[in-house]
């Protein structure tokens, strides 16, 4: 089951560490996202973890 909409999971801290996850689904949303962790990689000096995930079940 894919969503219909792009989630974004964050941290409740004030000044978070460790890397950006990434995760893409071949949604059209999916370019924003990009865009927006590569720019919150970069502003936190962070690594940024990408994955492209699908579900085998449903194609």
């Amino acid at each position: 089951m894919r969503p219909n909409k792009t989630v974004l999971a964050t941290r409740g801290r004030g000044n978070p560490s460790g890397p950006v996850l990434l995760a893409v689904y071949g949604s059209p949303a999916d370019e924003a996202a990009v865009e927006f962790a590569f720019a919150k990689a970069s502003l936190r000096g962070a690594a940024l973890v990408a994955l492209r995930v699908w579900n085998a079940w449903s194609e």
